[in-house]
């Protein structure tokens, strides 16, 4: 402007500002006016983000990081704007945000900015409302399971920052290993091969910051039928009396049933004190079988079988115990021995053992040496039983040292002599000219002589009871 009614200050600064007069003088007279210069600058705050974090339920409060009381503040959630409500309130001309029952729909990106004639700046804040661990899920609070079968337990938590989660067992910690899994971020509990030491109570407990939760299982081992000091197999001597036992665990206590060959089995059962019973007073053959034990709870069925055998002690069979037969035959002893296993025979002559298996002895060419005791022994894993035959060797009659011709003199005494062995011993009977009488053992051969002298030769013809006899004729000399 002309006559320097104008006074320009370039890129003013902090010596710049003060007091300026502006005088005016011409002729007539003087005048003056002063004008004060304050310098203006655009707030200034700092550049960071400042982390915030409030407790649910607590209140925070954000102060603007401005001192300059003449700028305008402007507060902002997420890039809105900002109003105060019952909750939350601008205080101190806007330069603090209070924010009271602070709660997790509180935590957001808040800013103030601070403008003026100068420009404006703005201050960030991130705001992190902190929630305590809770548990919202725990299923089920009570787990029936199965021994040996693998348990999951399943634990849900919320919070922030989330929550670190650990797991006990009767209050002891639980560390990951082939027993116990622990996936899913710590939320999945997986028991491998459960058993029913490990029933009780397990515990899922949740950690942040400010605080924690816990909440309780209980885990129940129904433990499956298992047969203690099983048998698979029972001998019982006839007529004795035998138990049989199938002895029993789990958890429930198993029901027992009995079966036979398959069928039910309705006698001598007998349970008390955990114990199942079948009692046979006086085993009979009809007895042995297959008995099968059925063990039976919520952990599921197990079956024991137990072959059982009745065991017979031999007997041998009436018969006649003295045989006789003539020498030279063949002469066969039978031992007919029974019994339940099928016992094994021994010979015995005299007490001394044969080197004979079987229940038949053959005694071939008899002679007398055989003509004594002979003893069948019959053995089991029951008993024995023995039975004594007498040989007797029947042999025919032999006359030895007779001379076939005595000669006497006449008038006096003649002595004849018949020394005759045999058995039974022979009886000798003294005939004078033809024999009348004849005797012959059943089954053994005879010859019957009929020897004539004449001259010339007689013609021989037989009879049998007045009938011609067409067989056995022998002719010679």
């Amino acid at each position: 402007m002309a006559d320097h009614q104008r006074l320009v200050i370039d890129e003013a600064g902090e010596n710049d500002a003060g007091r300026y007069s502006c005088v005016a003088e011409n002729v007539p007279g003087r005048d003056e006016k002063d004008i004060v210069v304050s310098l203006l600058r655009p707030p200034k705050m700092r550049n960071d983000r400042l982390q915030v974090e409030v407790a649910q339920n607590e209140a925070q409060t954000l102060t603007c990081p401005i001192d300059d009381r003449s700028v305008q503040i402007q507060w902002f959630k997420d890039e809105l704007p900002v109003r105060s409500n019952s909750r939350v309130q601008i205080l101190n001309s806007g330069r603090t945000l209070h924010i009271m029952n602070a709660d997790s729909s509180d935590s957001a990106s808040y800013s103030c900015l601070a403008k003026n004639e100068a420009g404006d700046d703005t201050a960030y804040f991130d705001l992190l409302v902190l929630v305590k661990p809770e548990i919202t899920g725990l299923h089920p609070r009570t787990i029936d399971s199965i021994s040996n079968q693998t348990v999951p337990i399943h634990c849900r938590t919320t919070g922030i920052p989330p929550p670190s989660i650990e797991w006990y067992f009767s209050d002891k910690r639980i560390d990951p290993s082939e027993k116990y899994e622990i996936v899913e971020n710590g939320t999945v509990l997986r028991i491998h091969n459960i058993q029913s030491d490990e029933a009780g109570r397990y515990s899922c407990v949740a950690r942040n910051k400010i605080g924690e939760a816990q909440t309780d299982v209980f885990i129940e081992v129904t433990e499956a039928p298992t047969f203690i000091g099983a048998v698979n197999e029972i001998k019982i001597i006839e007529g004795t009396e035998k138990t049989i036992r199938c002895d029993v665990k789990g958890k429930p206590y198993p029901t027992v049933t009995w079966r036979k060959n398959g069928e039910p089995v309705g006698y001598g059962l007998i349970s008390r004190g955990g114990e199942n019973l079948i009692h046979i007073v006086k085993a009979r053959v009809e007895d042995a079988g297959r008995y099968t034990c059925i063990a039976m709870n919520r952990g599921g069925e197990r079956r024991h079988n137990m072959q059982v055998h009745v065991l017979v002690p031999p007997k041998i069979a009436d018969g006649d115990r003295v045989l006789k037969a003539v020498e030279g035959n063949l002469l066969v002893l039978e031992c007919p021995a029974n019994g339940i296993p099928p016992p094994e025979i021994t010979w015995l002559k005299n007490g001394n053992k044969l080197n004979v298996t079987g229940s038949s002895l053959s005694l071939p060419n008899l002679s007398v040496a055989d003509d004594t005791k002979y003893t069948c022994e019959a053995r089991n894993e029951a008993g024995s039983a023995s039975a004594d035959y007498v040989v007797d060797v029947l042999i025919k009659p032999r006359i030895r040292d007779v001379g076939t011709e005595i000669r006497v003199v006449e008038g006096e005494k003649a002595r004849l002599e018949c020394k005759a062995d045999g058995n039974p011993p022979p009886t000798v009977q003294w005939l004078r000219g033809a024999v009348n009488e004849i005797k012959i053992i059943e089954g053994t051969e005879k010859t019957i002589r009929c020897d004539v002298k004449g001259k010339p030769y007689p013609t021989v013809t037989w009879r049998k009871n007045g009938e011609p006899v067409g067989y056995g004729l022998i002719s010679r000399g």
